[in-house]
């Protein structure tokens, strides 16, 4: 018997500072803690520390976003002001960490609200070559972006039991995550599971899912793989969320697989 294990990782915008392959030669990166921010009811401000582990001194840029999520779950990113990072601007020396304060200048702790600041070195060319174009070295190199989510607590923050569903579309299994509550859910961890019409277990995916905010629906689509689609008959979901389970059966049948 042969399994078919995918793993599949959302990374978080690029966004908590995790990488998930070697740093590229050249790349300018930060080292961002905490990787969220969470402002309580009563609460005005919190800290960021940002590192440099790049051999050079940087300059980094701090830009604030309202984060919201559309239909089917998607990230919107607008501009906010009521929001504020300070300082928005810093330089910060090889080997050094520098802290910028997070506060909210919006008193409405009547709902959850979300956002995300973008933080990004500001890269400039430090070397011309003699005949004016920037040396390889500028060129070449790769700016990593982070970025924080920022969740201001409401007064009165209702967590509630999320709900799942799935269905197949062609060779691909749509799962949707809805969080009836007022209050953001973590990212789920989704596993998947198929088997044959004599129980075989075929193939196995695991997956960390994305956050859902307060009210959203998140929606995923996850094709089957193309050697074991004709012989699955059915899948097993599993959706961890906290200290929540779900678990759902969803049949194949014959026309989900392309010929």
């Amino acid at each position: 018997m042969t399994i078919t294990r995918c793993a599949g990782t959302v990374l978080l915008l690029a966004g908590l500072g995790i990488c998930a392959q070697a740093r590229p030669a050249g790349a300018l990166e930060l080292s961002v803690s905490p990787v969220q921010v969470h402002l309580a009811p009563n609460q005005k401000s919190a800290i960021i520390r940002i590192g440099n582990p790049n051999p050079d001194a940087i300059t980094v840029q701090a830009t604030v976003f309202a984060w919201t999520q559309d239909a089917n779950g998607t990230d919107t990113l607008e501009p906010v002001s009521d929001l504020l990072v300070f300082p928005q601007m810093l330089k910060i020396k090889d080997g050094i960490e520098r802290n910028v304060r997070v506060g909210t200048t919006n008193p409405d702790r009547t709902s959850e609200r979300t956002y995300r600041i973008l933080l990004e070195p500001v890269f400039s060319p430090k070397t011309t070559q003699a005949d004016g174009n920037a040396s390889r070295a500028a060129a070449a190199t790769i700016i990593t972006r982070s970025s924080v989510p920022v969740f201001v607590a409401p007064t009165k923050g209702v967590p509630a039991p999320i709900k799942v569903t799935s269905r197949m579309d062609k060779d691909a299994l749509i799962l949707q995550v809805t969080n009836p509550g007022t209050v953001h859910i973590l990212p789920p961890t989704v596993t998947v599971k198929g088997y044959s019409a004599t129980n075989e277990l075929l193939f196995e995916h695991d997956t960390h899912g994305w956050y859902v905010l307060a009210g959203a629906t998140r929606t995923d689509r996850l094709r089957l793989p193309k050697g074991r689609c004709a012989d699955l008959r059915r899948l097993a979901v599993e959706v961890v969320s906290g200290q929540q389970t779900e678990t759902l059966t969803v049949p194949v049948t014959s026309d989900a697989c392309p010929q």
